[in-house]
C-alpha cells in the first residue's frame, strides 16, 4: 500500500512530514475542534453536512476559521490517495499559545487519512460484547479533540474483558 497524503496547513505532505508545533494549544489544552467523515468507493459522503457541523464546534470554541474552505481540499485528497473507502479525521487547533488564557489566534489544520478496513465478519454475525460507562464527554453536542473520557471507557471495557 502506498504512503498516504494528509493535508497539513495548506500542503498535501506525507505523514512523516507532518508537523505542529508543540506549542499549539491542542497539544497542550486539547483546544481544537474535530469531525471525521468518509468516502465510498471513492465518493464523499454527506460532505456539506459535516462541514456545517465541524463549522458549529469552531464557532463555539472560538476559533477562527472557515470549514468550508476545505471543500475542495477532500476532493484533491481522494485522488492523491486513490479514492476508495477512505477515512478523514479533521483537527482544527487554536493555534499557537501565547497565555493560557487566550482565545485561538492562527489555527493549525490537519486533515488525516486512512484506508478503511472491513469489518470482521464475526462481529456482524456473533455480534459484539459492550458495556455502558457513567462517564460523559464535555459538551457532547460539539466534536472537540478532548477524549480523555471515551479511553478511560474504553479502559474500563478493557478490564471487564
Amino acid at each position: 500500500m502506498k504512503e498516504r497524503i494528509y493535508y497539513v496547513n495548506g500542503k498535501y505532505v506525507s505523514p512523516s512530514d507532518a508537523k505542529i508545533s508543540v506549542d499549539d494549544s491542542a497539544l497542550s489544552r486539547a483546544y481544537a475542534a474535530t469531525e471525521t467523515l468518509r468516502t465510498y468507493h471513492g465518493k464523499l459522503f454527506r460532505l456539506e453536512d459535516h462541514l456545517i457541523r465541524l463549522q458549529k464546534s469552531l464557532d463555539k470554541f472560538s476559533i477562527p476559521f472557515s470549514s468550508q474552505s476545505l471543500a475542495g481540499v477532500f476532493k484533491t485528497l481522494v485522488e492523491k490517495n486513490h479514492g476508495g473507502d477512505l477515512s478523514f479525521k479533521i483537527i482544527i487547533t487554536g493555534g499557537l499559545e501565547d497565555d493560557a488564557n487566550e482565545e485561538a489566534k492562527k489555527p493549525a489544520v490537519i486533515i488525516k487519512v486512512k484506508e478503511i478496513a472491513s469489518k470482521k465478519a464475526d462481529i456482524y454475525e456473533k455480534g459484539a460484547q459492550v458495556i455502558t460507562t457513567k462517564l460523559e464527554r464535555v459538551l457532547p453536542q460539539y466534536y472537540s479533540t478532548m477524549y480523555l473520557p471515551a479511553i478511560l471507557a474504553r479502559m474500563e471495557a478493557k478490564a471487564k474483558n
